[in-house]
């Protein structure tokens, strides 16, 4: 009978009226289709309390009755006795934790809602595509973010994906940021590195250089240099470090003493690195020494600056670089225009058009202000 009230519940009901788990089934269905309206509700009721008489301790049959019985308002102590004894017997119902959550909710009890939450979650992470948006975007509130702390630094299996939601779709990003800082983002959970980068991105696209270098900032980052250290190459904090070309055609490493090696194929342009800093309007100079494995295969290096706003990004400026002696510095004026939230800055290095790669060094680099 189990098998048939799984596959065929409305054939079972009628073989064994008293079978729980298919009047469950046939009343689920029931309610999704819309086909139980209030004039059946007692018809349900001696239905569920049937199957009960038979199997008393199934914890659908009671969430069932729990149900029906919520439809006369002033039974609402005795559903919710129904709900916490449909729960003790099992918590992998999903509809009895809904339940339980929308009451938590009414009651105003942040943490009970949240433990409801993790139950459903965790017994049924089918229901994710349902419970995670709602959770996203209540980190709004304050006490839920406080409440969802012990859950983060647990390592729950759904936190991952409501910040993911949380991040791609939130309108507003601070109680996005707030609630990263409250639990201590990457620092204390290293698995959270990508979603750190991913935060620090949306909020770069947006505009918010400035609140995403004090985030970094925060977040252990030390980003006044313009060069290469070891912070400014930390990929947890893209686009705010250089990120380094990774293809077939190029390569690019940094050394221990901040120098920049790239080798590109002949005739073959890639953009080497690129990263976006905050640094206000004004007149600056972008310093570099710069050295050639073979100056007879010398590639050309050019820089390219963007100013980036909420709109998007545009060029204001770009320079090629002469070739000059080994190990020569160079120097290439700037002005950074006003209304940049932030600049980001390309190196483009072309293979020359010769037999083999070409390869350079860059050191010493810097942006000084004029």
């Amino acid at each position: 009978m189990p098998f048939l009230a799984a596959r065929s519940p409305s054939l079972a009901l009628k073989l064994a009226p008293q079978n729980a788990s298919a009047i469950v089934s046939v009343f689920n269905s029931a309610i999704t289709s819309g086909a139980a309206d209030g004039q059946e509700i007692s018809g349900w009721i001696d239905a569920t309390q049937l199957a009960l008489r038979s199997d008393p301790l199934n914890a659908r049959a009671l969430r069932m009755l729990a149900y029906v019985s919520g439809q006369d308002e002033e039974d609402l102590p005795r559903v919710e006795r129904l709900l916490s004894l449909s729960e003790r017997v099992s918590r992998r119902d999903p509809l009895a934790q809904m339940w339980l959550i929308e009451n938590a909710v009414r009651d105003g009890d942040v943490d009970s809602a949240l433990r409801h939450y993790d139950r459903a979650l965790t017994t049924r992470p089918s229901s994710a595509g349902q419970l995670v948006p709602v959770l996203a975007s209540a980190l709004r509130e304050p006490l839920v973010r406080q409440a969802l702390v012990p859950y983060v630094r647990a390592e729950r299996p759904w936190i991952e994906p409501m910040l993911s939601v949380a991040i791609d779709q939130a309108r507003d990003l601070d109680p996005v940021v707030a609630f990263f800082r409250s639990y201590g983002g990457a620092r204390a959970v290293p698995g959270h590195a990508e979603l750190e980068a991913r935060l620090l991105e949306r909020l770069a696209k947006a505009g918010r250089i400035d609140d995403a270098v004090a985030y970094a900032a925060s977040a252990g980052a030390d980003l006044k240099a313009f060069g290469i250290t070891e912070s400014t190459i930390d990929e947890r904090f893209r686009p705010l470090v250089w990120t380094f070309y990774q293809g077939a055609t190029g390569e690019v490493s940094a050394g221990p003493d901040g120098e920049l090696a790239v080798s590109v194929d002949s005739n073959t342009r890639i953009v080497a690195a690129t990263r976006v800093v905050s640094r206000p309007a004004g007149s600056y100079t972008l310093v570099e020494a710069v050295s050639y494995a073979d100056s007879a295969r010398a590639p050309e290096i050019t820089w390219t600056a963007y100013c980036r706003t909420a709109e998007g990004s545009r060029q204001f400026w770009t320079r090629t670089l002469p070739v000059v002696p080994d190990a020569r510095q160079v120097e290439a004026p700037l002005q950074i225009p006003s209304g940049c939230s932030g600049v980001q800055f390309d190196l483009e290095v072309t293979g020359a058009d010769a037999i083999g790669r070409s390869e350079v060094t860059i050191s010493n680099l810097t942006l000084e202000k004029r």
